[in-house]
């Protein structure tokens, strides 16, 4: 029993000592090691690769946003047009 406990506490410090010196034994993997992990999974399941094509990437999101904004500005353009217009009309027609 004596045995165990001392192993047991031998582990815990050496595994301590790893997380301490910036060695920690889990995040071990390089961030290319997890990326490629990431990108196999999503490769190997269809649903995820389809949700995942379907979100547009900043740049693309960032281009939507300017071609919805330069379409509003249109429409809110012909709107003001539309009531100017409406408005001679009616000052014309009361002359």
């Amino acid at each position: 029993m004596a045995v165990a406990a001392i192993g047991f506490a031998v582990l815990w410090i050496v595994l301590s000592v790893q997380m301490a010196t910036g060695n920690d034994p889990v995040l071990s993997q390089s961030a290319a090691n997890v990326s490629a992990a990431a990108k196999e999974s999503v490769a190997s399941d269809p649903e995820r690769r389809t949700r995942s094509a379907a979100v547009p990437s900043p740049a693309k999101r960032s281009e939507l946003e300017t071609a919805a904004q330069a379409e509003e500005v249109l429409l809110e353009a012909e709107q003001i047009e539309a009531e100017e217009l409406e408005l001679e009309a009616v000052t014309t027609s009361q002359s």
